[in-house]
């Protein structure tokens, strides 16, 4: 039961076995005080908001080997300030496709290679529209680790995952990578608990500190710091309903703002 809570709530080191899975269908609300271009286009005096479907997936393929896949669909405004008018936009955002790996070490540590890919066409995106993304296919090389303990009437949890971000240069049909993007470093920390009464999961609690660094710095490659809580409460042993906020406090060629996000997930 640990292990299915972990593997839930954190994702992070705790692989699924092979026939298990974990998925997840959310909606979301993103609201920023401003727009920042992330293919720097001209968004003076615009304010940015969208709501966002997504599924999230991991699948167990073999021991200690596992599939995890993030599909986007995003509608998404820009405001102006002075007059009102939204200039909008939806389609397929970042899809997210990638294989962890857990190795074969006593403390719970995996590493996982993932691809982030385009799944819209921008190339011909007129100004003021806001953007799906800045259009560039990223590759990245990430390690976690994490500990659990025994707390009380359940188990408190801790994950550090880190690693390196390739931005290749590449894109999808459609678009074009205006800059040479900077390579990134990714990170993520999270600590969260899980109580059980009876013997039964009531769900966890979690809190969450992620971000994308750059080691130079220029005017047009995106990083930013967030923060983030959720909570789960579950239905059954196998089913959650999720909610969750985040809010980007510092970033840079990035929009500050706030998400809400609510879901439900399945696993087994």
């Amino acid at each position: 039961m640990l292990l299915c809570l972990l593997a839930t709530a954190a994702a992070g080191p705790w692989v699924k076995d092979a026939g298990q899975h974990y998925v997840k269908v959310s909606g979301n609300r993103f609201v920023a005080g401003e727009y920042v271009d992330p293919q720097v286009q001209d968004a003076e005096g615009l304010a940015y908001s969208s709501w966002s479907a997504v599924l999230y997936a991991e699948v167990g393929l073999a021991p200690g080997l596992m599939l995890h896949a993030n599909l986007p669909y995003l509608w998404a405004a820009n405001e102006d300030l002075e007059s009102g008018w939204q200039y909008r936009q939806r389609g397929g955002g970042d899809a997210l496709l990638g294989v962890d790996w857990q190795l074969p070490v006593e403390i719970p540590v995996s590493l996982f290679v993932q691809a982030r890919v385009p799944l819209y066409a921008d190339g011909d995106r007129p100004a003021l529209y806001p953007a799906m993304g800045d259009s560039n296919v990223d590759l990245d090389l990430q390690a976690n680790v994490g500990h659990s303990a025994k707390v009380g009437p359940g188990y408190l949890w801790g994950v550090a995952e880190g690693g390196f971000r390739y931005r290749s240069g590449w894109t999808t049909p459609g678009n074009t990578v205006p800059f040479d993007y900077q390579n990134g470093l990714p990170y993520r920390g999270q600590v969260g608990y899980a109580p059980i009464f009876r013997d039964k999961p009531l769900g966890w609690v979690q809190l969450e500190l992620s971000g994308l660094v750059n080691p130079g710095s220029d005017a047009v490659t995106r990083q930013w710091h967030q923060v983030g809580a959720g909570v789960a409460v579950s239905v059954d042993s196998h089913t959650h309903v999720e909610l969750g906020v985040q809010r980007i406090y510092a970033a840079r060629s990035a929009s500050l703002g706030d998400m809400l996000s609510l879901g439900i997930s399945h696993q087994r």
